[in-house]
């Protein structure tokens, strides 16, 4: 792609094929393979799954921005001191939601929290109550749909953050 997979694109590219591209892009062959075949999976379903679609699209959002940190924490675009004092492994989509390098406008970041609690259905001891009783929210069509726009709309602002960008225009040796 011209100017770098993550900015110069078909209008009508997919934000999940952008992303899929800088991880190609940056040589990370093992995630590109996880994230093209995730997001099959989650392509492959209809909005009558919207558990399974907002537990995919809340995946999908924690690898993305998981890459992104790695490179991100190395150059210190992103401070948070749980990048440096825990494995990857161990950081929380919250927390690499609520990161303090400006990627998220306030608008952005909301999104990013939605697909997180859609995402977080699937703990469902999250929904007990004092008394022992279990009430999870009800999963609706629409809120599929929800978590697909708004991951498509997440995955635009990574990798048109300058950050990324300027990773992905570098020249390689």
């Amino acid at each position: 792609i011209a100017g770098g997979p993550g900015r110069d694109h078909a209008p009508l590219t997919k934000p999940t094929t952008r992303f899929a591209a800088y991880l190609s892009a940056v040589g990370w062959s093992g995630m590109h393979v996880w994230w093209t075949e995730t997001v099959r999976e989650m392509e492959a379903l209809d909005n009558a799954s919207p558990t399974a679609i907002g537990v995919l699209c809340g995946a999908l959002l924690e690898a993305a921005l998981v890459a992104v940190a790695i490179p991100a924490r190395d150059a210190k675009e992103w401070r948070q001191k749980f990048l440096s004092e825990q494995q990857p492994s161990e950081w929380k989509l919250g927390k690499l939601i609520d990161q303090d390098a400006k990627v998220f406008t306030a608008s952005q970041k909301a999104m990013a929290d939605v697909v997180m609690t859609i995402r977080n259905r699937i703990h469902a001891g999250k929904f007990a109550t004092a008394d022992g009783k279990l009430s999870p929210p009800y999963a609706n069509q629409h809120e599929a749909r929800q978590a697909r726009d708004n991951l498509d709309a997440l995955l635009v602002a990574i990798v048109e953050w300058p950050f990324i960008q300027s990773r992905l225009l570098a020249p390689t040796s």
